[in-house]
């Protein structure tokens, strides 16, 4: 991912017209967003492993976590197929 950011900035910097800032360029921007979902993946991965270490579903693993989802959730929803 370091490479692929990198390559976008150096893109921007590249295609920029005279009156245009390189921060304005779609690349800069992508390049930015990757930024941010990165950030974003971290701390989801860092709630999950404080979620993980406070709490434990009760009965075995993910059958156990299920039930309980089920439980509380209610039915599936139905999943339709766009199209039909």
């Amino acid at each position: 991912m370091p490479e692929l950011k990198a390559e976008l900035k150096a893109k921007a910097h590249q295609s920029t017209r005279r009156d245009q800032r390189p921060q304005d360029h779609v690349c800069w921007r992508a390049m930015e967003h990757i930024e941010t979902v990165e950030k974003e993946r971290d701390n989801l991965r860092a709630l999950l492993k404080q979620v993980d270490k406070s709490w434990r579903p009760k009965g075995s693993g993910y059958r156990g976590l299920k039930k309980q989802v089920d439980d509380a959730v209610g039915d599936e929803p139905e999943t339709t197929v766009e199209g039909e």
